[in-house]
């Protein structure tokens, strides 16, 4: 039978731990890094399509109100009551009603008749 070699002792294989942390934290960090960078141009990517969508609806409302615009023009006012048969003419300035609030009173709040403090005075032509 052969003998153990007592001078010899093998507890397995010796591998520095420190060289271990570093390798594992370099893992870490560079699977981190590879994750960044790829939500990086998932939301580079969702950025570019929402810029698109603001552009194609910024055109939108700029021929919306330009639409608008035109519709409420004089030349299309008159066309338009020529169009329905209606016969009107615009206002003479006697027809005109400009109103005022009653000193005291909250610009923003609304203002009904039967509040008694609620005096509205009328200013027209004839002033």
């Amino acid at each position: 039978m052969a003998r153990k070699n007592k001078k010899r002792k093998g507890n397995g294989v010796a591998f520095p731990a420190p060289f271990a942390v570093v390798l594992v934290m370099s893992c870490v960090l560079s699977l981190l890094y590879l994750f960044l960078g790829a939500r990086c141009i998932a939301v580079g990517e969702e950025i570019k399509i929402l810029e698109k969508q603001h552009e194609e609806l910024n055109k939108i409302r700029m021929n919306e109100e330009y639409k608008w615009s035109q519709m409420r023009s004089p030349r299309y006012m008159m066309a338009s009551l020529d169009r329905f048969g209606l016969k009107m003419t615009w206002p003479t300035r006697s027809q005109i009603v400009y109103m005022e609030m009653a000193p005291g009173l909250e610009r923003d709040r609304m203002v009904t008749m039967t509040e008694p403090d609620a005096v509205i005075r009328v200013v027209g032509a004839n002033e």
